[in-house]
């Protein structure tokens, strides 16, 4: 997996100084390896989980092509939402076709999204009527149990009911709407990640031994916050660098 990812960032930073080269039909092909790098790295990722038989929540064929729609759902909502941002600090009108590209973006987001939800749906109703003990434990604990607050306020309401009724209403003809919207799925990603994390490992292994609790009990330390705030840092200082000094190369200039 380290490979892969390392492949898919060693594409990307050749193909972003080929568009600052303005070597634009160069920076397409390595684009475009870079895309099925990162589609083997997600896919990947997800059979880490699919494929550990001791964890039931997981273990099963859903998880990698999962990963991989959250993937293209969290990226689409990531170049809108920075697009926007960008365009506000240059204090910028936004022009018809960065429009159309962005709505073109939340189209993909959108899909992508609902198609979240169904498999969300899929996967409660698998591990209620098939699946074993310790996987109905695992989903009784986002409806119910310890993680329930997580899973129906954030990763639902917030990540997905709530951008697909934005999306839905505005028709995506109001960039502040979908720019809302775009913000709402990459909290609700961050939260649908740390359940479906901590939901297949907070059911014991040995459950129904005696004096196990049901589930046991998980609070991120000091220092895995302070990582999380360090990421989002890392992507929000990258990002003011990069408009800073090379925004004016990625301005509409004819090129495609």
């Amino acid at each position: 997996m380290g490979t892969l990812y390392s492949m898919a960032v060693g594409f990307m930073f050749v193909e972003f100084y080929l568009i600052l080269t303005k070597k634009y039909s160069l920076a397409v092909t390595l684009g475009v390896l870079g895309a099925l790098a990162e589609l083997a790295a997600n896919t990947n990722l997800g059979a880490v989980f699919a494929t550990l038989s001791a964890r039931p929540f997981w273990y099963g064929s859903q998880l990698p092509i999962y990963f991989l729609a959250s993937a293209v759902m969290t990226g689409s909502a990531a170049i809108i939402l920075f697009s926007d941002w960008a365009y506000k600090m240059r204090g910028e009108e936004m022009s018809q076709s960065t429009r159309e590209g962005l709505q073109g973006a939340g189209k993909v987001m959108f899909s992508t999204l609902v198609l979240l939800a169904i498999a969300t749906i899929w996967k409660f109703i698998a591990a209620f009527s098939g699946g074993t003990e310790e996987a109905r434990l695992a989903a009784l604990s986002l409806i119910q149990g310890p993680l329930a607050m997580n899973f129906w306020v954030f990763e639902t309401v917030v990540g997905m009911l709530a951008p697909i009724v934005i999306m839905t209403l505005s028709r995506m003809k109001s960039q502040q709407a979908l720019s809302a919207a775009a913000l709402m799925v990459l909290v609700g990603a961050y939260f649908q990640r740390f359940d479906i994390v901590v939901a297949g490992q907070i059911v014991p292994i040995y459950n129904g031994f005696d004096d196990l609790p049901t589930y046991l009990s998980y609070i991120p330390s000091v220092a895995e916050f302070m990582i999380a705030l360090g990421g989002f840092g890392v992507v929000g200082l990258g990002f003011l660098l990069g408009e800073r000094f090379f925004g004016k190369a990625f301005r509409p200039s004819g090129h495609h």
